[in-house]
C-alpha cells in the first residue's frame, strides 16, 4: 500500500501514526491517522505549537487493523491523545474475547 508523503506524523505519548486523509463533515476537519499496525483513527486532532507534534483530540472512532485483537473498535472522544470521558463505546470480538469474562 502506498502513501502520499504527508509531513504531519501523530503522537499519543506511546503510538507514531501518520495522517492518510482528511475530510471536512459538518464544518469539522475530521482526519484519517494509519498506525504502524494497521490500525485507523478517523476523528479529530490538534497540533501543538511548541512540539509540532499532532494528537487525537475531540470526537473520534479507533478501529483495529489486526483480526488478532479482542478490542475491534473505540468511539470516543480524546482529550490529548489519551481517551476521555463518559460516553465511550467498545466494540469487541467475542471469538477472542478471554473466556470467564463474558
Amino acid at each position: 500500500m502506498q502513501f502520499k508523503r504527508i509531513e504531519k506524523f501523530i503522537k499519543n505519548y506511546l503510538d507514531v501514526g501518520q495522517v492518510v486523509g482528511e475530510s471536512i463533515v459538518d464544518g469539522k476537519l475530521m482526519n484519517e491517522i494509519l498506525y504502524f499496525d494497521g490500525t485507523l483513527f478517523v476523528g479529530e486532532m490538534d497540533v501543538d505549537e511548541e512540539s509540532n507534534l499532532a494528537f487525537k483530540d475531540g470526537p473520534g472512532v479507533l478501529k483495529r487493523g489486526t483480526s488478532l485483537s479482542y478490542l475491534t473498535s473505540i468511539k470516543g472522544s480524546w482529550s490529548r491523545g489519551m481517551l476521555h470521558g463518559k460516553n465511550v463505546e467498545f466494540n469487541f470480538n467475542l471469538k477472542l474475547f478471554p473466556k470467564g469474562y463474558y
